[in-house]
């Protein structure tokens, strides 16, 4: 359809594909509100749990416009409707987990990429300088064509040194590169995959919007609160034991009550 379609009419289609994708998140919206509000868990965990799914995030595919507004529409149900989400915290902290870790990603590239281009700049400085040094001695060596040999080919091994130098100290610094210096094909098109999610959600969510979460948690009423520090707890606890889960798992259960709990979180030791 791309090829034969005309460019009316290919814009047409994706503003009515994005105006699709708002109507179906405000309805997702709409339906995990409506279902906290009636107490209903099951529907209001299976809107979660199907709004978590369509983000893609977690499965190392490569996000769209639609993913994107998927996590977009996620956390800031974390950040206005904490109060009904109960049991769902789950899915929301897993969303902050991986929008955590593309931004992280996101930065670690930044400074690679400013480490590369520094490299560069040094680099044709000292090529100008090079340049600035042979007009110097051809200008001197007006009456000793014997001499001005000896410099210039001086000058030439000297040049060959520092370029050497220069050249192995731009691999050192070009770090992301050089900590995965031997990747097979398949691996390089996952990290290119994850590179580009990275620059995605980095755009599109504001750190902002993160804080704005945690910081909204003080609103919250006692059982919700206790919902949300369980399920951070539990999503931590998952992640530091380096497996996963889902809602109801009895492996993944957290006794927030037991006595090291109590311990060693004082958020919990007055309740």
């Amino acid at each position: 359809l791309a090829s034969i379609a005309s460019d009316e009419e290919l814009e047409l289609a994706t503003k009515n594909a994005a105006e699709a994708v708002e109507v179906c998140l405000n309805c997702f919206q709409l339906a995990i509100c409506t279902a906290g509000l009636c107490g209903n868990d099951t529907a209001r965990s299976a809107f979660v749990r199907a709004l978590e799914n369509f983000s893609l995030l977690g499965t190392g595919r490569l996000m769209e416009y639609r993913h994107v507004r998927c996590i977009q529409t996620l956390l800031r149900l974390g950040r206005d409707d904490g109060e009904l989400l109960g049991s769902t915290w789950e899915h929301i902290f897993r969303a902050l987990s991986e929008v955590a870790r593309l931004r992280n990603l996101y930065e670690y590239m930044a400074r690679n990429d400013r480490a590369a281009a520094a490299a560069v700049e040094r680099r044709q400085k000292r090529v100008e300088a090079r340049k600035a040094r042979r007009a110097a001695i051809e200008a001197t060596s007006t009456g000793s064509p014997t001499g001005a040999s000896a410099q210039v080919g001086a000058l030439a091994v000297s040049d060959d040194v520092s370029y050497s130098s220069g050249a192995s100290t731009a691999s050192f610094e070009s770090g992301y590169e050089s900590d995965e210096s031997f990747v097979e094909e398949s691996e390089m098109d996952k990290r290119a995959i994850d590179e580009s999610n990275a620059t995605s959600v980095h755009e599109a969510v504001p750190e902002t919007l993160i804080d704005a979460i945690y910081q909204r948690s003080t609103t919250l009423s006692v059982r919700s609160i206790e919902s949300f520090v369980f399920q951070l707890c539990r999503v931590s606890r998952m992640e530091i034991s380096g497996y996963g889960g889902h809602v109801g798992s009895n492996s993944n259960t957290v006794d927030l009550t037991a006595v090291h709990y109590r311990q060693q979180h004082t958020l919990l030791t007055n309740r």
